[in-house]
């Protein structure tokens, strides 16, 4: 979905999401011929991100794991 969503050519991505309550805030870093660019264009549905994101975090709660940050690379 991330993968999908970045339309600026790069070579790797770092993707990090923090869900609170009633919002979402992400930030992603891509990477492209060593240097990290952070403003890059993405069309990510939040929606289905904060759905998914939510659902991890009750399934890390549940292995006693609550603090845990998400983080794809």
């Amino acid at each position: 979905m991330i993968n999908n969503g970045i339309a600026d050519d790069y070579d790797s991505f770092c993707f990090e999401v923090n869900v609170g309550e009633c919002y979402i805030d992400k930030g992603l870093i891509i990477k492209k011929n060593g240097v990290d660019i952070g403003n890059v264009a993405v069309d990510i549905n939040n929606a289905i991100l904060y759905r998914l994101v939510c659902e991890l975090r009750e399934n890390a709660i549940q292995r006693g794991n609550a603090g845990v940050l998400l983080r794809v690379v």
